[in-house]
């Protein structure tokens, strides 16, 4: 379940329109409602994870704790939840993967309403010089505009798609993958699998470990939106 606190007017047909919102929501993951209300366009936004959290980003009037970027990213997120429920229940998807997308976007949302909530407590709490914060927040909102891009304009080539993920300048790259629930709670090597190009997954999230044989460097990983048929994509190709 989670709720948006938006610092915003609305008249009985928008109040019609989020209720038809939260009984998509309900359809969909079971549990869960948007609304959206307040009495300034400058207010506080509030969002809520699927454990009840309450998250506090405060607007322009809060000078003291006010960040801007991280204000507009969490209207972006207020924004995002609402066009993800319109969109997985338009785009045909059958009902256990419905559920299953439904699920992974909830763990998303989760982890990034987390990450925003730190880097706005180190901006304004904190006199710590922090060059990475800026960057940082727009990555924790990266994979639900991922998510919204594809899920908003086409449906899924099938539940399972070839998956052709390369890496730019390697000839014998080692890449292993895990998907996003994986990859949130179990940071253990030995949960990631190894990926051979072409492979067929499940549409939905996943994140793809590159190392480079011959190398000192760090391993780069990379999250990728699994969804085309083929998805394909070069990661890592910044790295020498």
């Amino acid at each position: 379940m989670f709720h948006v606190d938006f610092g915003i007017r609305f008249n009985r047909q928008s109040a019609w329109r989020i209720g038809c919102v939260c009984l998509l929501i309900a359809g969909i993951a079971g549990s869960g409602c948007a609304t959206l209300q307040g009495t300034s366009s400058e207010g506080p936004v509030v969002l809520q994870d699927s454990s009840g959290t309450r998250y506090l980003f405060p607007g322009p009037g809060d000078r003291l704790s006010h960040v801007p970027y991280i204000y507009d990213l969490s209207k972006q997120v207020a924004d995002t939840d609402e066009k993800l429920v319109a969109a997985l229940s338009a785009i045909g998807l059958d009902p256990v993967e419905r559920r299953r997308l439904s699920e992974e976007i909830t763990a998303i949302r989760d982890d990034t309403l987390k990450q925003l909530k730190y880097i706005q407590d180190v901006e304004s709490k904190t006199s710590a010089s922090c060059s990475t914060c800026r960057e940082d927040a727009k990555s924790a909102t990266s994979l639900l505009d991922l998510f919204k891009e594809a899920v908003s304009h086409r449906k899924p080539g099938a539940n399972y798609v070839k998956a052709d993920i390369s890496v730019l300048g390697a000839a014998n790259p080692v890449i292993h993958f895990k998907d996003y629930q994986t990859f949130r709670t179990d940071k253990s090597d030995q949960s990631w699998m190894s990926f051979t190009a072409g492979q067929l997954l499940r549409i939905g999230t996943y994140y793809f470990r590159v190392r480079k044989p011959g190398t000192a460097r760090q391993d780069c990983i990379e999250p990728v939106f699994v969804w085309d048929e083929p998805t394909t994509r070069a990661i890592c190709s910044d790295r020498p």
